[in-house]
């Protein structure tokens, strides 16, 4: 488990909905590797920009354009400068976001305990996919990017 906590999640942090469990990826954690040097010439992103789509599930990879999210606030952590080699070990997350693509691996194991998923609980239930969620006061399971795994991969 990392050091990261749930208040840290960040503007554009990650709660993941997968297997009955919600897990989170602060935004500071998965920004902080940098953007990749080069994207996985295996997947279609230049296909998936050109038709804009929000989310795409691509085998052991997730796609989610954070751009194609409306109301998602703006960064709350700068991008280092430097770049990161793309990863083929394990099923993972790439995100887009202004040109940039950011490869997030679903080995996490911070975790969101029960009763406290806020919106992003109310949002699973409702069916959704991917969301933005705004700031509320409840303090955890809001403000953040959901990715509803469950209901994506099946």
């Amino acid at each position: 488990m990392s050091n990261a906590s749930i208040n840290e999640i960040g503007t554009r942090g990650l709660v993941v909905f997968k297997d009955d469990t919600y897990y989170f990826v602060t935004e500071k954690t998965w920004r902080d590797k940098g953007p990749l040097s080069d994207a996985a010439a295996n997947l279609p992103l230049a296909e998936l920009n050109k038709v804009k789509a929000v989310v795409a599930e691509l085998g052991d990879v997730v796609y989610v354009d954070l751009d194609q999210l409306h109301n998602l606030d703006d960064a709350s952590v700068e991008t280092p400068a430097t770049t990161n080699a793309w990863s083929k070990s394990g099923p993972s997350i790439v995100l887009r976001e202004k040109g940039n693509y950011f490869q997030v691996a679903l080995d996490t194991d911070d975790t969101i305990e029960k009763g406290f998923e806020g919106d992003a609980r109310v949002l699973v239930n409702r069916g959704a996919v991917v969301a933005a969620v705004p700031q509320n006061t409840i303090p955890t399971g809001s403000y953040c990017v959901l990715l509803n795994l469950s209901s994506l991969l099946g």
